[in-house]
């Protein structure tokens, strides 16, 4: 929707509280001023170049004002950056907030430029017949909208009823008449104009923004729209992890570990979260730390822990996966009867495997191990009977005192 606001308040501001970018005292009267962060190469490759108004148009006789609104210095003077200074005016360095004064008493056209930063341009325009051109322009100024927020791009638009021949100056402020943006605008032939100004870090502030337009002595327009800034989420996302778990198990390599983590945000809902290990993995036997963290679309982090206890499991019998080989050299008949029980006895006795007895056995029998045992063994080196059936098999010979504890 078009806006158009002239409001007889904001006129009241604007001309109390600002000082036009250009401005005339009358038609013998101009302001030139440079553009602000020309103190560094880039403004020169821009429609505005680095002086505001770039190219001015004045009458024999009139007098421009150099002032310099930047918070560097600079200098005006006539020539240009190839040929250098001509002689014909200089202002010397003019510092932050000083102005110079120059009337101008021929026609024709003068360059000029700032010796201190030479990517700065200008020319000044100085017609006999200056006084003869139409001055006044009936101005229309319009934004797209009437509210912006961050991120928004406005789009500045109107007519005027005469067209000058001339640039047309913009200038933005926030509440409190700070300048926010100053632009040089062409009038089209066809009398319109137009610009887009991107919404960036200098919008701070919520409030009403205003924009005026000057163009000639005579002209100038207003148009206000309001601008809020994006109501921020900084609240961080809930992370629900499970409390320090304990677990049994009968491999020595440790258990796979199944757990659920829940991450919720009171603005995106239900989000992904990852752990390390992840819910799955392999966890040995120990304690293992499970990191976990989320992140919901603002940026916003939580991190939360828990501990995973892997534990063997002593009430029944742990085997390691090695001593099958003995079974099987044992099965393959590579080691004899006694080879075998001396091995498992080294074992039992040094707490390598764990076989629950609810007595001791001192005495050594002199007792045949049975084939059925032999065949167990077999069978186990295999992995065709499990280790509590194996486990069972020498839990007999140490109860027939065929092995000793």
């Amino acid at each position: 929707m078009e806006n158009k606001v002239k409001s007889s308040l904001f006129l009241l501001i604007f001309f109390i509280a600002t000082t036009p970018i250009l401005s005339f005292a009358d038609d013998s009267e101009i302001t030139i001023v440079p553009a602000a962060g020309s103190g560094a190469p880039g403004c020169e490759k821009t429609a505005d170049k680095c002086y505001i108004p770039y190219a001015a148009s004045i009458g024999v006789g009139s007098t421009v004002i150099f002032s310099n609104i930047d918070t560097a210095a600079h200098t005006f003077t006539s020539g240009n950056p190839d040929d250098g200074a001509n002689g014909i005016f200089d202002t010397g360095m003019v510092m932050a907030g000083g102005s110079f004064s120059l009337t101008f008493d021929k026609e024709g056209t003068y360059n000029y430029f700032c010796m201190l930063h030479p990517w700065m341009t200008g020319v000044i325009l100085v017609d006999d017949n200056y006084s003869q051109k139409p001055k006044y322009s009936d101005i229309h100024l319009f934004t797209d909208k009437e509210s912006y927020t961050e991120g928004d791009t406005i789009r500045i638009f109107g007519t005027v009823s005469n067209n000058l021949g001339m640039d047309m100056s913009l200038v933005i402020e926030k509440p409190g008449a700070k300048i926010i943006a100053i632009e040089q605008l062409d009038v089209k032939p066809n009398n319109t104009f137009e610009t887009h100004i991107k919404i960036g870090k200098t919008f701070d502030v919520d409030g009403v923004y205003s924009i005026k337009v000057q163009y000639g002595s005579e002209n100038a327009d207003l148009v206000a729209f309001e601008f809020h800034q994006l109501t921020r989420d900084t609240v961080p996302p809930l992370l629900l992890v499970p409390s320090d778990m304990l677990i049994e198990t009968l491999d020595q390599k440790g258990v796979i570990v199944e757990y659920s983590v829940k991450a919720i945000d009171d603005v995106d809902g239900v989000l992904e979260s990852f752990c390390n290990p992840s819910s799955g993995s392999m966890f040995p036997v120990g304690d293992t730390m499970v990191t976990c963290q989320t992140f919901d679309n603002s940026g916003n982090d939580a991190y939360k822990s828990f501990r995973v206890t892997v534990q063997l499991d002593v009430s029944s019998p742990i085997i390691p996966d090695w001593i099958k080989e003995v079974s099987g050299f044992w099965c393959n008949d590579e080691i004899n009867d006694d080879s075998f029980v001396e091995a498992i006895q080294y074992l039992i006795e040094n707490n390598v495997i764990h076989v629950p007895l609810d007595y001791n056995s001192s005495t050594k029998s002199s007792q045949i191990i049975p084939d059925w045992i032999k065949n167990n063994a077999c069978w186990w080196s295999e992995n065709l009977i499990s280790d509590d059936d194996f486990a069972s098999g020498l839990e007999y010979l140490v109860r027939q005192g065929i092995i000793s504890v």
